[in-house]
């Protein structure tokens, strides 16, 4: 059963983990009004930042973006939102970006949650459990230093409107 017509449609992070994003849309796009918007962000995972740099970060970000890889998602989704909704027919199209990050704070915090939540995806790799454990601790540490600076990754911002019927 079709859902809509919607005026707004606003989806946040959900591309970036489907295995066939312009699907989502042109669903997104069949379900709202004529000049209805569709807002959407998704990341740009590899695009993550820590500094000083640490090999508990960088591989957690290599080993998510290789987990979505591997089940057909997308973690670099971001940038290519615009041409996404253009490719959908959506008009006025819009985008910015957006990175969130900080020396303290809930930026700082996703890493290590973030790599505990796919642990067993990592594991599933060839990644050791014992490898796993201290690297989510090391990025815990990360997170409770003051002097360390994280991000979350890039985030792309993106809307258009439906063309009039």
């Amino acid at each position: 059963e079709a859902l809509g017509p919607f005026d707004v449609i606003y989806a946040r992070f959900l591309l970036s983990h489907l295995t066939n994003p312009t699907d989502a849309v042109a669903c997104f796009e069949r379900a709202l009004v004529p000049d209805g918007l569709l807002v959407v962000e998704d990341v740009e995972f590899s695009a993550h930042l820590c500094e000083p740099t640490r090999l508990s970060f960088r591989h957690f970000v290599q080993w998510y973006v290789a987990c979505a890889h591997k089940r057909g998602a997308d973690p670099e989704i971001g940038p290519k939102l615009p041409a996404i909704l253009g490719r959908a027919g959506f008009i006025g199209i819009e985008a910015r970006v957006v990175q969130p990050a900080g020396l303290t704070g809930p930026a700082k915090a996703m890493a290590a949650l973030t790599l505990a939540g796919i642990a067993e995806a990592v594991e599933y790799m060839g990644v050791s459990r014992e490898t796993l454990v201290d690297h989510i601790s090391d990025l815990v540490k990360a997170r409770d230093d003051p002097t360390v600076f994280m991000s979350l990754p890039r985030v792309t911002q993106a809307w258009g409107w439906k063309r009039e019927v």
